[in-house]
């Protein structure tokens, strides 16, 4: 199942910042009702850059009442940065979340090329279309009196034909992909004398432009059904905007799908469609340890299907089994380029907004233990080299537990793409199931234990050479690893390509024999690691050079070696060979800096090369570090430049403090000498962030230091003849610079207040709360504050709380003549962005709620 149609902000409230935190919440409330992959799709209309290209559009509505309430509602929305909004998201696939980037483009007569052209800037994975207005006329707005109005002015028939004929436009633009919510029009209730007619032509218009139609869970939260448009592809739907309705109601969905004899439902990527079952609901979905059984989808075009989970029988169309149209094609019109390639596995049943990890997928589905695993996820950690030597996609599939001794059915471990040539797999395949028909070859390595080649038809129907490599440990046959690659017809490979694709077929030979990986790797790969691209050389058993890459070439001109290299070791060319000894006398990968001159450093890894357990050779691959190690050196110094600059701060802040604190001992006691000693506390609480920011580098500062000197510092200025005592609960974790100072001071005022403020009078200090948690708990005398401290990684929650005589009658924190809480408000909303609230609860309890997820400025983001 599919949730392709989410918001993150509600009507009628500000945009905020997203965050992947927020998309992993929608993640795991789809996933735990068995969702497989969601879709973020804001309305494009709550985004500036629309704003730029189809603002005032309504100003062509001649109803003044309609076009002021639309300008209102526009001016009220269209705020948020759609290239922060797609970075956001784009972030949040790049962590691993099942999440496809979309959006909800509303219908424009006459600007749709407009909105094409500005959308086609973007990566977007699925574009749906809605009409949510007629001109200015919000129809779907229950809450706005001129659009209720509006209801009430026009025939109920002619706004059902003109939302029609909107959505026909729409269809025909071809700038969408899904038809969304396409009944919308019943949203108040007002349904049409003929509306199957309509309905026809809806799905008429979806099916001419090829896009998908989409169902919605919504029609049970609100009065529209969405289920009429089901002759196209159809996609699942909540149109949740918030959390709580995200994967509403997908049981029942599921069921009706299944009663309409749906068993596929459209998923997109890149704007490009492909089928994918309907997966069955949590409670029912099959315990075998293979996982979710293959539905009824065939890649073979002819509308055979396989058994599988849900009862579907072989021969059913990939579609729909009761159809009562002419199979339509999937597309998206003229912007979208092929129709989709059906599902040829199942992915394994891994919730939503979890990674799928190969310890993930091999606990789940196979009878690997940890050392056996270990060797494949070593294997994994460096096949991004043996990916670029051979030009091809890598697939490690290991065999299911129920049929791991006669190798008939496998699961997908893992994959790596090439970057020295094209991919054969656009899609992810990490947890599919494949069985022994739908890949011979596999089945048969597996059984050989030997390699094999042949030919292979993909998913879009290409052929393509596939070649199995078994995977050894301990020398028991684990995993076959695939090299898949296009076929060359009529090319002749160049020089740089056999020898890689030779290199590649050793380290082959190396895993069959369960040699590669290593076992200990030193020069284990990393960010900083060299890659094929970088420059290869390939050394004979003697250390001498039988090969070299042009990119290697000119890695050695930039260390001075003009000379030619082949047949030379490379203490005969100057260069320093320490890695290149030690990895032959060790037979184990080595990586090392070389500085040949003072402005060139070369990273250099030496991986051996071994024949039948002998020394064979080695690879060398080479990196150009210079400028890395230069901008390394620079962040260094500065680094040290800031601190310095942070201590220098500290040390004249504590030099302004002490001025104030002897200043204040010589005036006589009353205002001049307490202001002066507010002033040096302040000042104070400023240096302390200053303090810490000169000790450790980067911008972000670890609060609950800065809070341990606040409580310190207020505990030093007790004066009180009744004991205080402070107590602190939770963990602010680091923050910015940006937020740490004003809020150290904020925190500093509001703890003296407490102490200062909270239990004067011995008699309110006595007295039992009303309301809140009993005082002096502990029988002991004393009063006590309280700070809390809550970091979600969104929003900061700080509380500080006494139990002393509590706030004033008719207190208003927004009216105060304290200096002291004014600078504190004044602070938290405008330094901070945040809110303030005061109260009485047993005492005084203060509540501050602060945005704490960076925005692209750096500063706080708002509170929203």
């Amino acid at each position: 199942m599919l949730d392709y149609h989410l918001h993150l902000w509600p009507h009628g409230e500000r945009d905020s910042a997203v965050t992947t935190e927020q998309l992993a919440a929608y993640c795991r409330r789809a996933g735990a009702v068995g969702i497989t992959e969601i879709a973020v799709t804001e309305h494009l209309f709550r985004f500036a850059q629309a704003d730029a290209i189809l603002g005032k559009f309504w100003d062509a509505d001649p109803d003044p009442a309609l076009r002021r309430s639309m300008a209102s509602y526009w001016a009220d929305h269209a705020r948020a940065d759609l290239d922060a909004y797609v970075h956001s998201v784009l972030e949040a696939k790049g962590a691993g979340l099942p999440i496809a980037l979309g959006l909800e483009v509303d219908y424009y007569p006459g600007r749709m090329d407009e909105v094409a052209d500005l959308l086609d800037g973007y990566p977007f994975d699925v574009l749906l279309g809605s009409v949510h207005w007629l001109g200015a006329w919000r129809f779907d707005d229950l809450e706005d009196a001129a659009s209720l109005a509006e209801w009430r002015r026009r025939g109920v028939e002619e706004t059902w034909v003109a939302y029609t004929e909107a959505l026909e436009e729409l269809a025909e633009s071809g700038a969408c992909d899904v038809l969304a919510h396409p009944d919308l029009i019943k949203v108040a209730g007002h349904r049409s004398k003929a509306p199957d007619e309509l309905y026809d032509r809806m799905a008429e218009a979806a099916a001419r432009s090829g896009m998908a139609a989409e169902v919605s869970s919504a029609g049970w939260r609100k009065p529209v059904g969405g289920f009429r448009a089901r002759d196209v592809p159809i996609t699942t739907a909540s149109d949740a905007h918030g959390l709580p309705d995200v994967a509403d109601r997908s049981d029942d969905m599921r069921q009706l799908l299944r009663a309409a004899g749906y068993d596929s439902l459209c998923a997109f990527r890149k704007r490009q469609p492909r089928l994918i079952p309907v997966t069955p609901s949590v409670a029912t979905r099959s315990t075998d340890p293979g996982g979710v059984r293959a539905v009824g989808v065939s890649n073979r075009g002819d509308g055979a299907g396989g058994n599988g989970a849900g009862g579907d029988e072989a021969g059913s169309s990939p579609r729909r089994r009761a159809s009562t149209r002419a199979s339509v094609a999937v597309g998206g019109g003229a912007r979208r380029r092929s129709d989709p390639t059906p599902a040829t596995g199942t992915a394994t049943d891994v919730p939503l907004g979890e990674v799928a990890t190969p310890a993930d997928v091999a606990r789940r589905h196979t009878r690997l233990e940890t050392s056996p695993l270990g060797h494949l996820q070593r294997l994994m950690g460096s096949w991004g080299m043996l990916a670029d030597l051979c030009f091809g996609d890598l697939v490690l599939f290991v065999p299911v537990a129920a049929a791991q001794d006669e190798g008939s059915r496998f699961v997908v471990l893992g994959q790596m793409r090439p970057s020295t040539g094209q991919t054969l797999h656009q899609e992810d395949l990490v947890g599919r199931l494949v069985d022994d028909a739908e890949r011979p070859l596999l089945g048969r390595a597996w059984r050989l234990g030997e390699m094999v080649e042949g030919e292979l038809v993909t998913t879009r129907g290409e052929r393509a050479r596939m070649q199995c490599i078994p995977v050894r440990w301990e020398g028991d046959l684990i995993a076959v690893m695939t090299r898949e690659s296009p076929l060359t017809v009529g090319r002749r490979p160049g020089l740089l390509e056999r020898e890689y694709v030779e290199l590649f077929d050793r380290f082959a030979r190396m895993i069959a024999d369960g040699v590669f990986p290593f076992a200990s790797d030193e020069a284990a790969v990393t960010e900083e690691s060299p890659r094929v691209g970088d420059g290869v050389v390939v050394l004979d058993e003697g250390r001498r050079v039988s090969y070299g890459s042009p990119n290697a070439v000119n890695a050695l001109h930039r260390m001075g070696v003009f000379s030619n290299v082949e047949g030379m070791r490379f203490d005969e060319l100057g260069v320093e060979e320490t890695a290149v000894q030690r990895a032959y006398a060790t037979r184990l990968p080595v990586i090392e800096e070389v500085e040949r001159r003072p402005d060139v450093i070369v990273l250099v890894r030496c991986i051996p090369l071994l024949s039948m357990g002998e020394l064979s050779g080695a690879v060398v691959l080479l990196r150009d570090v210079t400028d890395l190690r230069r901008r390394d050196r620079l962040l260094v110094s500065k680094d040290a430049t800031i601190r310095e600059i942070h201590h220098r701060v500290k040390n004249n802040l504590q030099t302004i403090s002490s001025l104030l604190r002897l200043q204040g001992r010589r005036l006589p006691p009353g205002e001049g000498r307490s202001a002066l000693r507010e002033s040096e506390r302040r000042i104070r609480s400023i240096a302390i962030v200053h303090e810490i920011l000169s000790r450790e580098a980067g911008d972000q500062v670890p609060f609950d230091e800065i809070v341990r000197s606040l409580v310190r510092m207020t505990e030093d200025a007790v004066v009180s003849g009744r004991p205080i005592k402070l107590c602190v609960e939770g963990d602010a974790g680091d923050l910015s610079a940006d937020l740490a100072t004003p809020l150290a001071v904020v925190l500093a005022e509001l703890l003296q207040n407490a102490i200062e403020h909270a239990f004067e009078g011995a008699e309110a200090a006595d007295k039992a709360g009303t309301g809140g948690r009993p005082r002096d708990t502990a029988g002991d005398g004393a009063g006590r504050v309280d700070l809390v401290l809550d970091n979600d990684g969104r929003r900061l929650l700080v509380q500080v709380r006494d139990d002393g005589q509590g706030l004033p009658e008719g207190f208003s924190i927004d009216n105060t003549t304290s200096l002291g809480l004014s600078i504190v408000r004044d602070l938290v909303r405008s330094q901070l962005s945040g809110n303030i609230e005061m109260r009485r609860d047993g005492g005084t309890l203060v509540e501050l709620r602060i945005p704490v997820a960076a925005t692209e400025e750096g500063s706080p983001g708002d509170d929203g």
